[in-house]
C-alpha cells in the first residue's frame, strides 16, 4: 500500500524496524498527542515460522508479498532473514 510509506514523514516517532523498512501500518497516538509508528508486517510473518521451525541461518522463500514489494518481503532485509536466493 502506498500510504505504508507517505504517512512515515507524517509521524513523529517511529522504531528502528519501521525506520529501516520505510513503511507503516500501526500509529498510536500517545498521551503526549505524538503520532507513533510501527510495522507489524515483519512479526506475522516471523512469528509464525519460529512456532513451526528454527528460522536462524534459514533460506525462505516468500511468494505472494501483497500487492508491492515491501514488507513482508523486507523482512529478508532484517537480521532475522537474509535473503539467499
Amino acid at each position: 500500500m502506498p500510504y505504508k510509506q507517505s504517512i512515515v514523514a507524517h509521524l513523529d516517532n517511529t522504531d528502528a524496524h519501521t525506520t529501516k523498512i520505510g513503511a507503516c501500518n500501526t500509529v498510536v497516538r500517545g498521551q503526549d498527542g505524538k503520532l507513533y509508528g510501527f510495522n507489524t508486517d515483519a512479526a506475522g510473518v516471523v512469528r509464525p515460522l519460529e512456532q513451526r521451525l528454527s528460522i536462524e541461518n534459514a533460506k525462505v522463500l516468500v511468494l505472494g508479498a501483497g500487492a508491492r514489494p515491501g514488507p513482508p518481503s523486507s523482512v529478508s532485509k532484517s537480521a532475522v532473514l537474509k535473503s539467499g536466493y
